[in-house]
């Protein structure tokens, strides 16, 4: 039922908008709602606070504020700036991260790689105590 209540309201929200795009009204929302799950990405400002009762009084606890961390040397600040925001509107929160620039996706598949290696090594070494 979630679902076909949140296809229903990607759709509308489809329609709504240029192609590419989904745009919808608090209403469009509030009516397909039910046994959703919401979140919505807090700002470091106050602006976010006036929505976010309005928000948690629609969801219920089925209503998180999120925390998108970009690993950098911002996040301690930006985190203490959301917890205070969410704090203020009784929001629970989680926290996101993304990979923001090349060199980190390029670090990543390295480091799985050696990893890799490693145990193709480590599996060659015991298939020749086996012999």
């Amino acid at each position: 039922m979630a679902y076909g209540r949140l296809s229903r309201l990607i759709t509308l929200g489809r329609r709504n908008a240029p192609k590419g795009e989904c745009r919808y009204s608090f209403d469009d929302v509030a009516a397909h709602a039910e046994s959703l799950l919401a979140g919505v990405i807090l700002p470091p400002t106050h602006r976010a606070s006036a929505d976010l009762p309005r928000w948690r009084e629609l969801f219920g606890d089925r209503y998180y504020g999120i925390a998108e961390l970009h690993r950098s040397d911002q996040d301690e600040w930006y985190l203490g700036q959301i917890r205070q925001e969410a704090n203020r509107a009784g929001v629970p929160m989680i926290a996101t991260g993304i990979l923001q620039r090349q060199q980190d996706i390029v670090h990543i598949l390295v480091d799985r790689l050696e990893d890799l290696t490693e145990q193709l090594i480590e599996v060659n070494n015991r298939s020749r105590d086996f012999r």
